[in-house]
């Protein structure tokens, strides 16, 4: 992830997988039908953990913010979606537009994503 400000320090916070989330919920993985998702950059990182539910096709609604995850890792990460979900809306302050994965565009600094079977 890249700094924002000379004043960013890193931290260690303690990480589960979505997996283990829902078990400890009590919630069956095919009993999810969307996905909400709004954690501060570390998207890539949560998303690897939700394997099932993209294999799935779950909708998911989440923030895309190339800003934090850089140019080459921005890519990566819209390529990586691309195998599980062909379509999405993209959501820019008050412009939406429906286009392909492959077409998200990288180069905003942060939007909203909702990504559709």
């Amino acid at each position: 992830m890249i700094r924002r400000s000379a004043k960013d320090r890193q931290i260690t916070v303690p990480v589960k997988p979505v997996s283990r989330l829902l078990e400890d919920a009590g919630v069956g993985e095919d009993d999810v039908a969307l996905v909400w998702a709004d954690i501060e950059g570390f998207e890539p990182v949560a998303f690897r953990s939700m394997q099932n539910l993209l294999q799935r096709r779950v909708p998911i609604h989440t923030e895309f913010t190339p800003e934090l995850y850089g140019p080459a890792d921005s890519a990566r990460f819209r390529d990586w979606l691309g195998q599980y979900y062909d379509d999405c809306w993209v959501f820019i302050e008050d412009d939406r537009r429906r286009m392909k994965v492959s077409d998200i565009p990288i180069g905003e600094r942060q939007f909203d994503l909702l990504l559709l079977p």
